[in-house]
């Protein structure tokens, strides 16, 4: 084999190498990024749930999963105060 057959070896095998780790790393670092992303988006419409809820108390009596597929439900958390969470339909 011609010495440049070889250098052209070595070098797409080692091009090839450090492309795969890119995308690996690349792949990891956006996967965090898209849930963050989801979570921070989730996090502004429980507000948003929250901030409608004050104003409209008719949405915290009702029991069944409106339109917008959530339902506010009352519970006790270890018998001090009264809190609300939401449920979301999946």
């Amino acid at each position: 084999m011609k010495l440049l057959n070889h250098t052209l070896l070595y070098l797409s095998v080692s091009l090839l190498g450090v492309l795969g780790i890119w995308a690996v790393v690349f792949y990891f670092f956006m996967l965090q990024e898209v849930k963050d992303t989801i979570d921070d988006g989730l996090t502004n419409y429980k507000m948003f749930i929250v901030h409608r809820a004050q104003g409209d108390t008719a949405m915290l009596n009702s029991d069944a999963f409106s339109d917008k597929n959530y339902s506010i439900k009352k519970y006790l958390q270890h018998r001090l105060c009264r809190c609300w969470t939401l449920t979301k339909i999946r």
